[in-house]
């Protein structure tokens, strides 16, 4: 019986307290990605890639950095309008991938917008007879947008009362 991983992803906002964001505002997210091999299956998984995404959120251009401590991130990281994609060549039992990104909101947002990245990863273990798939996983908590501002102005008068 094959041993099972699967890949445990931890996306977060590094935020000191949930608040609202409006358009243009930058905040930082942090990514955490690690398997739980079991005894049976030891092997590193492979060639791992890895896809954030958001409807409201902009990844910036070349502000995915591995921290201290992470595994390498394979070649260069690309940059979409709602996704940053990269590769992970190893990761092994014990080993974490550790990454901080900025994201900034979009000026597509409405009132109370949940501004939140979805990740997706998928690999393959060193013989590559398993693959690993985790489920989307949403970043937590889930920030919010902010309430627009409305100016109401009388254009026309339509009549006078006594």
């Amino acid at each position: 019986m094959q041993g099972q991983s699967t890949l445990v992803p931890v996306l977060e906002p590094v935020v000191p307290n949930v608040t609202y964001y409006n358009i243009g505002d930058e905040i930082k997210f942090s990514l955490n990605l690690s398997h739980n091999a079991s005894a049976g299956s030891p092997n590193p998984v492979k060639t791992i890639q890895i896809t954030l995404k958001s409807t409201f959120l902009k990844p910036k251009p070349n502000s995915v950095i591995p921290m201290a401590g992470s595994v390498a991130i394979n070649g260069s990281v690309t940059y979409g309008d709602t996704t940053a994609s990269f590769q992970v060549a190893d990761l092994g039992t014990g080993q974490m991938l550790i990454v901080e990104f900025v994201a900034i909101v979009r000026d597509s947002i409405h009132p109370l917008a949940n501004l939140f990245f979805t990740l997706d990863t998928n690999g393959t273990d060193s013989g590559a007879a398993n693959q690993y798939i985790s489920e989307p996983q949403s970043s937590a908590p889930v920030l919010y947008a902010v309430f627009p501002k409305v100016t109401l102005q009388r254009t026309s008068i339509s009549g006078k009362r006594k």
